[in-house]
């Protein structure tokens, strides 16, 4: 390609000039391409996955799929999941794939690839925008991998973190968009201009009072993307554009806020920030909530599984989580470098955006040019301190010394922050000369050589999530046989544990009906409600449970005590039980 605008210039003898805006849009041309070829690859690595029933089917997610199909069938949706203070963006987006495409699984999880891919494009423009071409690029490859985790929460229609990764990255793009053209000042600007950043200033309220209502946790992103305008938009912010952004976030954010006022004045203290999770090792004593295991379950297991990290050691393999061994040795070391690597990455960028800031006015350049420097550095800044506040938070919370496994994706956010904390690798790459040339070598292959070895961890862990297929489908295979199996002893109203009610009421397309209980076959952790008086109305009494699961030793049990006559089934590992009675 290159060549040949060589041999045009020679034969015709071009303006350097020319030539130098020819070689700039082959560049721009290649970058699109690229951009192309990775967001293509990475919608169909997702949709494989999704088509194999990749990840297996939880019982959370099966109620955001029964949500969907009761908005799609009857026109309901609740203002906040059930039992929690969020909303469920994922049903939502799973009754519009639900109402063209039938109700499945495979339909609820599709509309996340549309999310991901808006991520991907919408975090390669706000790395161009902060940055330039080449890191955009390169945080947009490394963005389209990730560890089974990071592939768990973007096709895991559970808690809306697809949505609020996407809904983060348009923040913050919108504020720095606005942040750096509003450095020309308010003269000049036509009304075709002004309209559109009202209407962006409107769009951007909305959002954050969206992403608000999707998730407390965004808070940090949402703050520090409100600073970054007061500090770039104060003239802006004084007339007509603050009003329309604050009633965008009243408007976005309104059934938060509603219920935050009503809360008041029913509850002594609305604590919803830090636990709208409920988590089952919530009865824990105290002491497991100490900060050195708050420090312990942040910086050893959730920050390295949102980060990419593969393999990842489990819980139990961290110190004060689990038993002393030399496997905890190994964990502790290989997860604490990653987690020392990636704070240490994003100290040094902190380093140098703020002497950048320090030393801007020394540049002999115009006050247009000097705010522009000034305010860029300032939106890089401000993208590493909503990372940092992210992790704080988190790690303040008592979930990441009980459950940093399943807690671990509040701080799915972080991947917004990827391409500010990768800066100094890429910007070693192509850097220091002049007064470091003696080492210049040295900086780049060092640089070249971690860049590839995250390149490679998150390429290893795409890799690991595609071994895991086979399992899913042989679950999958196993719920669906389970299913046929009910419905031929007409066992459609049934009682279950919280994780089987779920998938099998929604695989089956509600044919089955069920209900959950606990250990001690008493109604717990049901959500779904609607269907509770149609199974206890219902003729006879079925139980399914699978075989280790304890409430086999109550059923037969209250059965010997109560002796009732009972029929029992085995079916794909589960124990059916049916009597003519309830047992509770």
């Amino acid at each position: 390609m290159f060549h040949n605008i060589l041999k045009t210039y020679k034969s015709n003898k071009m303006p350097t000039m020319q030539v130098h805006m020819m070689v700039w849009k082959h560049h721009t041309r290649l970058y699109e391409y690229g951009l192309f070829i990775i967001v293509t690859a990475a919608a169909l690595l997702r949709v494989t996955l999704i088509s194999h029933n990749w990840p297996i089917l939880s019982g959370d997610e099966a109620m955001t799929g029964l949500i969907a199909k009761q908005l799609v069938t009857q026109g309901v949706h609740p203002l906040f999941f059930y039992g929690l203070r969020y909303i469920s963006l994922d049903s939502t987006i799973g009754a519009v794939f639900f109402s063209i495409f039938g109700s499945s699984v495979f339909a609820l999880r599709a509309g996340l690839i549309f999310f991901f891919v808006f991520f991907l494009l919408t975090m390669f423009y706000l790395t161009r925008l902060l940055y330039n071409k080449r890191v955009a690029l390169i945080t947009t490859g490394l963005l389209a991998t990730g560890s089974s985790d990071l592939f768990l929460h973007q096709l895991e229609a559970v808690g809306n973190y697809a949505e609020i990764a996407c809904l983060g990255a348009l923040l913050f793009l919108i504020a720095s968009w606005l942040a750096i053209t509003a450095q020309g000042g308010l003269q000049g600007r036509s009304p075709s201009a002004q309209r559109k950043r009202l209407l962006l200033y409107t769009l951007f309220g909305l959002l954050a009072g969206l992403a608000l209502w999707s998730n407390q946790m965004m808070l940090s992103w949402i703050g520090t993307t409100m600073l970054l305008l007061f500090l770039s938009c104060r003239h802006e912010l004084r007339r007509w554009y603050g009003l329309y952004l604050l009633l965008g976030i009243m408007l976005g954010a309104f059934p938060l806020i509603s219920s935050y006022v009503q809360a008041l004045f029913v509850q002594s203290s609305p604590d919803m920030l830090l636990s709208q999770y409920h988590v089952a090792g919530a009865a824990m004593s105290a002491q497991s909530a100490s900060l050195p295991r708050q420090l312990v379950g942040t910086l050893l297991y959730a920050l390295p599984a949102i980060t990419g990290s593969s393999p990842l050691c489990q819980v139990n393999a961290l110190p004060l989580f689990g038993p002393i061994s030399m496997q905890m040795l190994s964990c502790t070391i290989r997860q604490g470098v990653w987690t020392i690597g990636y704070c240490a990455l994003g100290g040094y960028a902190c380093y140098l955006a703020m002497r950048a800031l320090k030393r801007c006015r020394q540049y002999s350049t115009s006050d247009h040019e000097e705010r522009l420097y000034i305010t860029l550095q300032r939106a890089r800044l401000l993208l590493l301190a909503s990372a940092f506040l992210t992790l704080i938070v988190y790690m303040l919370n008592q979930e990441s010394a009980l459950a940093p496994d399943t807690t671990s994706r509040d701080l799915i956010s972080l991947l917004i922050a990827l391409p500010a904390f990768f800066w100094p690798l890429c910007n070693g790459v192509v850097q220091y000369k002049a007064r470091t040339i003696r080492f210049a070598w040295l900086i780049r292959m060092v640089s070249v050589a971690l860049l590839l070895l995250v390149e490679g961890t998150f390429a290893f862990g795409a890799i690991q999530t595609l071994y895991e297929m086979p399992r899913a489908q042989t679950a999958y295979r196993s719920d669906m046989a389970l299913i046929s199996d009910l419905l031929t002893i007409n066992a459609t109203h049934i009682y279950a544990d919280y994780d089987t009610c779920g998938k099998l009421m929604l695989q089956s397309n509600e044919l089955i009906i069920c209900n959950s209980l606990d250990e001690y076959l008493q109604p717990a952790h049901d959500q779904y409600q609607s269907y509770q008086p149609v199974v206890e109305e219902a003729p006879g009494t079925t139980y399914v449970y699978h075989s280790d699961a304890p409430q086999i030793a109550t059923i037969e049990r209250e059965i010997r005590i109560l002796n009732v006559p009972y029929q029992r089934y085995t079916f794909e590992g589960y124990v059916v039980y049916r009597t003519p009675v309830p047992l509770q």
